[in-house]
């Protein structure tokens, strides 16, 4: 059965929320039913709720044959995004967190495939819009691929989704 992005991530965002609540932390999520968000209106969340950070969840596509999971940071200046050959000119911004982005997305990569057992894809670099206008240190998961069978049904199974959340918390 082949799963629906949203819904696999609104479950897990779910469960992570849930998690992270009982460590002690405060959470917000930009988007608690299923509701269609602009990248824009996500970045505004986070600027008004004054977010330490901010968590960008998502399931990738490829090939069958793709799988894992992988990390995205904000781009620092002057470098290209992992999969560009391009580099940035000087009006890209560069972000204030880096040193935090860098972290975090090395943190989160190494707990989920500690937690998942997945491949590991690795953590890297883009410019992705909800990186890119984040107010705080932001990350962008990509939680394994729906585009891979197997890893599909993987994704839409609740304890695997218990997995995902518990890795990245």
């Amino acid at each position: 059965k082949r799963h629906q992005e949203k819904d696999v991530v609104l479950q897990v965002a779910r469960r992570l929320e849930k998690e992270l609540r009982a460590l002690g932390f405060e959470v917000a999520l930009t988007r608690s039913r299923d509701a269609e968000l602009s990248l824009a209106a996500r970045s505004q969340k986070a600027l008004a709720w004054k977010a330490d950070l901010m968590i960008s969840l998502h399931c990738n596509a490829a090939a069958p044959s793709v799988r894992g999971v992988e990390v995205f940071r904000m781009s620092p200046q002057g470098a290209r995004s992992t999969y560009s050959l391009q580099r940035t000119s000087g009006t890209c911004r560069n972000s204030p967190w880096e040193t935090d982005n860098a972290r975090l997305a090395y943190e989160v990569q190494r707990a989920l495939v500690a937690g998942t057992e997945a491949v590991d894809r690795g953590m890297k670099s883009a410019r992705f819009a909800v990186l890119r206008e984040s107010p705080c240190p932001a990350v962008l998961v990509e939680m394994g691929f729906m585009s891979c069978p197997t890893e599909d049904v993987r994704l839409g199974t609740a304890a695997y989704q218990d997995r995902l959340a518990k890795g990245m918390a």
